[in-house]
């Protein structure tokens, strides 16, 4: 109702001139906070009209221009850890506000996008701490999502960028958030990836050379999110080779879920496969952590690569542990029926 609307501009505003105006991080901070949070609840849509006094705000905490950082503050400051902290807080509150006001905007984000660009980019230099070089790397990646095709014009220099923080930053962190970064904005950009985007060699690299382990599982959701902008032929082994995952299971469903598309694609790219995927999918089969809807997906994608190719999907089931491998049966229902390869 337009009665509840003015209180609640009132109140936004109020909260926009707290984090730019307070000198204290901390105070900022807490009202950056009330502002997250009405951009993240499950209230009604704000009018338009307030989403770009706010937008505007959070641009200006990324690209430290409210008073409390305008003085130099930041994660770096050793005399004062709780003030660091403080600023590092209120860079976060304002990546993620940005991340819901851009899933709001769609592509009219894109400016304010342009505008964070240059500040996440120089944040993912070696001089800054592993802290700030690794929120720099997710929030370019959640906020370049948000625009979906719209992300297309800035590819160009998130590529390079993003890539050389995950092949050459010394910090795990910095790396794993890097590729999973990739990974959001070529999901995100679809038919718009071009063959300049350095995802292929990055993240190949990364899943021949990183153990196991965080890094190496956002590198394995990365690849599968590039979908099919990358030949199955190169994906599917890489993709296989990494499973499971052993330290972020969040990135098993978009992992699950380009087995499934390429299923639907293209089957015999899978029974090429068969004897692989039953220590692939293991773990993951029965444990609750895939939606109800991509497990049974999966599920039958299993029978079909089972009644399709037998004995090797039954070598790859006999090489798992029995308890393993009871599971799977179970899930699957399976049935001795005669295949074709």
């Amino acid at each position: 109702p337009a009665g509840a609307a003015a209180p609640l501009e009132r109140a936004l505003r109020a909260l926009a001139g707290g984090a730019r105006g307070e000198a204290a991080p901390g105070g900022a901070r807490g009202a950056l906070g009330a502002l997250g949070r009405v951009l993240e609840g499950p209230g009604p849509a704000l009018p338009p009209a307030l989403l770009a006094p706010i937008g505007r705000v959070l641009a200006d905490v990324i690209k430290g221009k409210v008073t409390c950082l305008e003085g130099g503050a930041s994660e770096d400051d050793d005399g004062d850890e709780e003030q660091a902290e403080a600023v590092a807080e209120l860079r976060e509150l304002a990546g993620e506000g940005l991340v819901a006001l851009g899933g709001a905007l769609g592509g009219a984000f894109a400016p304010l996008f342009g505008e964070i660009l240059p500040p996440l980019l120089a944040a993912l230099g070696r001089r800054r701490s592993v802290g700030e070089r690794s929120w720099a790397a997710a929030t370019l990646g959640e906020a370049g999502a948000a625009l979906g095709g719209a992300v297309a014009p800035f590819l160009p220099r998130l590529g390079p960028a993003l890539g050389a923080a995950a092949t050459r930053d010394p910090h795990p962190e910095v790396r794993s958030n890097a590729l999973f970064a990739m990974g959001r904005l070529a999901e995100a950009a679809g038919p718009a990836l071009d063959a300049a985007w350095p995802g292929r060699a990055v993240l190949t690299q990364a899943l021949r050379r990183e153990g196991p382990g965080r890094v190496r599982d956002n590198a394995c959701g990365a690849l599968a999110r590039h979908g099919g902008a990358l030949p199955p032929q190169l994906v599917l082994p890489l993709v296989l080779g990494a499973l499971p995952l052993g330290q972020d299971l969040g990135e098993e469903p978009p992992v699950f879920q380009y087995l499934l598309g390429l299923h639907h694609r293209d089957p015999p790219q899978l029974w090429q496969h068969a004897a692989e995927l039953p220590r692939a999918c293991s773990s993951v089969v029965g444990s609750g952590r895939l939606p109800p809807e991509l497990e049974a997906g999966l599920v039958g994608l299993l029978r079909d690569v089972w009644g399709s190719c037998p004995t090797a999907f039954g070598g790859g089931l006999a090489r798992l542990p029995p308890s393993d491998a009871a599971r799977l049966r179970q899930a699957m229902g399976l049935a001795d029926a005669p295949g074709t390869c």
